[in-house]
């Protein structure tokens, strides 16, 4: 599914509204993955390039949930990976999703 998605936390804070509506928007391809033996509910949630290069444009929303939906927006919460120096941590995360029509 092609969306628009503008990150509403930065480090795991939360953004302001402002923030979030001004803030840098990222278009690609979303897709969910499933681990084997994970049944249907999916393991992280990626937001591809449409260039056709490997790698996405923003780090995978690990456990994914849907948080809120609207008649053209919806919300991701989940897990993302941030790297610091003086470690790795998981930290919350959350997308907020615009579907675009081709």
């Amino acid at each position: 599914m092609l969306v628009e998605v503008r990150l509403m936390r930065c480090r795991g804070r939360r953004l302001s509204w402002r923030d979030i509506d001004h803030g840098k928007v990222y278009r690609g391809e979303l897709r969910t993955v499933c681990a084997v033996g994970g049944g249907d509910r999916p393991t992280a949630a990626k937001l591809l390039r449409l260039d056709g290069l490997a790698g996405n444009l923003i780090p995978d929303l690990h456990e994914p949930a849907l948080t809120g939906f609207g008649t053209e927006v919806f919300n991701l919460r989940g897990i993302e990976r941030l790297e610091l120096d003086d470690g790795v941590y998981g930290v919350v995360q959350e997308w907020r999703c615009t579907p675009v029509i081709r």
